[in-house]
């Protein structure tokens, strides 16, 4: 910012400029003597013309007439000093109110700049909030927030239809209406279920994801199959047939629960193998079991030992090759062609087995009561 120019300096500088200048000095002396003369004369002049009243000297009218000009003159320069002044004054001013207005014009431009912004963020909220509340308002009422596709997966032995109808959801349904909760409880009642999860995939799907105990093995009952869970449930309202285990017979009890723990430990493949298992308990121990493989092969052991022991069996039977015996895995890994003394002795043991064992009867009773209690649930949830 420039510094102001003093203004008193400027007035004494301008009257310097003025007292400096030539003046006419003749005209001065010739003004005294005028005055000089113009006293001496008159009373010359009047007495000599006393009858004429409008009559004047010509000296007096030129020595009024200087007179009057000088005047003149210098009110000339004194007005031109004071409006060279005053013009310098008005200048700096101006140039002063300019200085100090240009920061006010700056924050005053910045304010308007700031509350423009302001005003287009509100807007661009205000615009945003609406096309969002339209947006959503419109796919809630229209069909694009219905159900169009349920997707299950997990399912070995439960069917689509089965998992389906107890989740209780539908095509058309909303999709913000669906109740994964209740569906995922019911669900959960099949007792082969381990876990369950129904989620909403947006826009218009509904995931089921159902993970099931393992089957390891089936038990006949009057003809039908049902099947072994690996938490050692025996699931007596679903009845299957029977694929990838074994149908095992006579098992109760202990035995029932060391069979299952062993198959447990089987790899799914070589559980596959096998056709059926029997409980054959004789005079030396109460764990020997007959095994009947899909190929046809026959093999004795001991329940608690066979999880870990039939994974010889494909070994073996490379070996083997297309011999008729029996394989026993009881004590040592040896091959009984059906022809030795041994097959013979181990025959014989195997008489009067029992064709039924209590834990059906058992099974059956339970079946009943858990029957009743899906059908006061279904009746519940309908009201």
């Amino acid at each position: 910012m420039k510094d102001k120019p003093n203004i008193d300096e400027l007035k004494k500088k301008l009257r310097k400029k003025r007292s400096t200048e030539p003046t006419n000095i003749g005209h001065k002396e010739t003004i005294e003597e005028s005055d000089s003369t113009l006293s001496s004369g008159d009373s010359e002049a009047i007495q000599q013309k006393p009858e004429d009243n409008n009559y004047l000297d010509e000296s007096v009218v030129e020595h009024y007439k200087d007179n009057n000009d000088d005047s003149v003159d210098k009110d000339s320069d004194s007005i031109e000093l004071n409006d060279e002044i005053e013009t310098i004054e008005v200048t700096e001013l101006t140039a002063a109110r300019e200085e100090d207005s240009e920061p006010k014009r700056e924050k005053e431009v910045k304010q308007r700049n700031a509350k423009r912004s302001i005003n287009y963020f509100k807007l661009a909220i205000i615009l945003f909030t609406a096309t969002t509340v339209f947006l959503v308002v419109s796919y809630l009422i229209s069909s694009k927030s219905n159900v169009k596709d349920i997707v299950i997966e997990g399912n070995e032995h439960l069917t689509d239809e089965e998992i389906l109808g107890r989740s209780e959801i539908k095509e058309e349904d909303k999709m913000y209406l669906t109740n994964t909760g209740k569906a995922e409880q019911n669900i959960s009642l099949l007792p082969i279920v381990e876990s369950i999860e129904v989620e909403r995939d947006f826009p218009n799907t509904v995931n089921i994801i159902v993970k099931e105990y393992d089957v390891v093995a089936y038990v006949e009952s009057k003809g039908r199959y049902y099947p072994v869970l690996e938490n050692e449930q025996v699931l007596r309202g679903f009845d299957m047939t029977p694929i990838d285990a074994p149908i095992i017979h006579f098992f109760d009890g202990v035995e029932f629960e060391g069979m299952v723990k062993s198959l447990n430990q089987m790899n799914p493949q070589i559980l596959a193998m096998i056709s059926e298992i029997f409980y054959r308990p004789n005079n030396e121990t109460n764990s020997r079991i007959q095994l009947y493989m899909n190929d046809g092969q026959e093999i004795i052991a001991d329940y608690n030992t066979i999880g870990d022991k039939i994974d010889y069996y494909a070994g073996i039977k490379k070996e083997i090759g297309n011999k008729k015996g029996i394989l026993d895995l009881e004590v040592s890994n040896t091959f009984l062609p059906y022809i030795s003394e041994e097959v013979v002795r181990i025959k014989q043991n195997m008489r009067n087995i029992p064709s039924q064992v209590p834990y059906l009867e058992e099974i059956e009773s339970s079946l009943e009561k858990i029957k009743r209690s899906l059908k006061a649930l279904e009746i519940d949830n309908k009201e």
